[in-house]
């Protein structure tokens, strides 16, 4: 997953309201709450339901490929994907016209189809190569 400490500053740059939501369990939230000062943390205090009003609410979601961020664009809410080891070779990805998959050209990318293998490599290039401002600018204005 991408880094705690990018999400905090892309959280904090946004100059948004921001609402995090997971599951318990979902470490990450936890921390990136730590380091924004702009965040609302509700990961492990929703429903799926209540999750799905959340969303469904949203201007724009961001995150990984997980349940939640193709839930959005089932909802009609245009995303953006931070992509590592996945890819929409691998079944991963968005398809709405406006929603934007941030990825690097990384030579052993992908590596394998939900990201559940360890990375063999001293660091996880596929994520650590993506930088906030790559996020940004792949963001609608307004």
């Amino acid at each position: 997953q991408w880094s705690a400490e990018k999400y905090a500053k892309l959280f904090d740059e946004l100059k948004v309201p921001t609402v995090i939501i997971g599951s318990k369990s979902d470490t990450i939230c936890f921390r990136v709450d730590e380091l924004s000062k702009n965040t609302e943390n509700l990961a492990g205090k929703t429903s799926i339901r209540d999750a799905m009003a959340i969303i469904s609410n949203a201007k724009h979601v961001i995150g990984s490929d997980t349940g939640l961020i193709h839930a959005a664009e089932a909802l009609g809410k245009n995303a953006t994907m931070i992509l590592g080891p996945t890819s929409r070779e691998t079944g991963g990805g968005l398809y709405l016209p406006e929603s934007r998959m941030i990825e690097s050209d990384v030579w052993c990318r992908p590596c394998s189809q939900n990201g559940s293998f360890p990375c063999y490599r001293k660091q996880q290039y596929c994520l650590e190569s993506i930088r906030v401002e790559d996020v940004l600018q792949s963001m609608p204005l307004g």
